[in-house]
């Protein structure tokens, strides 16, 4: 489908006219970003900065436009734009998040200057510079410190699967789990559970959190399907430690099929951040045909919940 599309640049201007368009859909708007970031040309890349201040009203696209630079890596085109997002204290959460972890992926030291003034670290926990500062973008902030300082080992083992998806962290070998964590080794533990025990214990730097599920993800047996599905619902992560493993399931479709229960109980937890739900309703809508669970979700409350329902929905056909 990408190469097809790559065949007619004049779907360019036809997205951005859509973006732009108050009237069109969510849905439509949201393929209209993924053409762009599939041409993810300099002028694809104008036409997303032209199309942000239109799609104000959504979270979730401009999420998804930050996330696109972010992939694209075009630093020179968008490292200005992200840095004002991040800056803006008026802007989501949720945005400025993914603007600060496209920061990241250019693992570049001036960047990693403006993401030290977010957080600071002391003995590997979260100190905040102000009562102002969001805890989301916080641990946003130290994942990208955390990943300048590795970088050598993010060149080589990020943006290699999945369609090229640069991780936020990339994934720790068996070996390292063993050398990092060896008190997790029990003898009764195998990798998947001491994986489990790794994320949930407060005291292990985030980062490291995130390297293990995606040791979880590469490995991708049912038992790490299973610690994964069990991470997703624990109550001794983060909201962005939990949205990161639902994004993981969503890779791992269909295969994720088999924590899909899990996935459902993240979904209909009311009392669970939206960052979560949203990623577990687009992990959902890549396992199952189920329209009627995820249509039940338009028009929620969470403006983002419900954007996520309806493109997920119209995602099931789109592809």
């Amino acid at each position: 489908m990408e190469c097809e599309l790559l065949k007619h640049p004049e779907e360019k201007k036809k997205s951005l006219e859509t973006l732009k368009n108050s009237a069109s859909p969510t849905s439509e708007k949201y393929k209209a970003v993924f053409t762009l970031r599939t041409f993810g040309d300099p002028e694809a890349i104008e036409y997303l900065k032209e199309a942000f201040p239109y799609v104000d009203d959504s979270n979730l696209l401009k999420h998804e436009i930050a996330y696109a630079f972010g992939q694209l890596k075009h630093r020179e085109l968008t490292e200005e734009f992200l840095l004002k997002v991040l800056h803006n204290e008026e802007e989501n959460e949720v945005v400025r998040h993914e603007a600060g972890e496209a920061l990241s992926n250019f693992l570049d030291e001036k960047i990693n200057e403006v993401l030290e003034k977010y957080v600071k670290h002391s003995s590997s926990l979260v100190r905040y510079i102000s009562s102002e500062t969001n805890v989301k973008i916080a641990e946003t902030c130290q994942l990208g410190l955390h990943k300048y300082r590795e970088r050598e080992i993010a060149l080589k083992r990020c943006g290699n699967q999945y369609g090229g998806t640069i991780e936020p962290a990339p994934a720790f070998t068996v070996e390292e789990l063993r050398e990092n964590f060896a008190d997790k080794f029990t003898d009764s533990a195998d990798a998947a559970s001491a994986a489990i025990a790794i994320c949930e214990d407060p005291s292990i730097e985030l980062f490291k959190k995130y390297r293990t599920i995606y040791y979880l993800r590469d490995t991708k047996t049912r038992d790490c399907l299973q610690a994964l599905g069990k991470l997703l619902i624990s109550q001794k992560t983060s909201p962005l430690f939990r949205h990161e493993v639902a994004f993981i399931l969503g890779q791992l479709a269909p295969e994720s099929e088999a924590v899909l229960d899990q996935l459902r109980e993240s979904i209909y937890n009311e009392s669970e951040h939206e960052i979560v739900r949203h990623e577990s309703l687009m992990a959902v809508s890549s396992i199952t045909k189920n329209k009627e669970l995820i249509r039940s979700f338009v028009g929620h409350s969470s403006k983002i919940i419900s954007d996520s329902a309806e493109v997920a929905v119209d995602l099931m056909d789109y592809w």
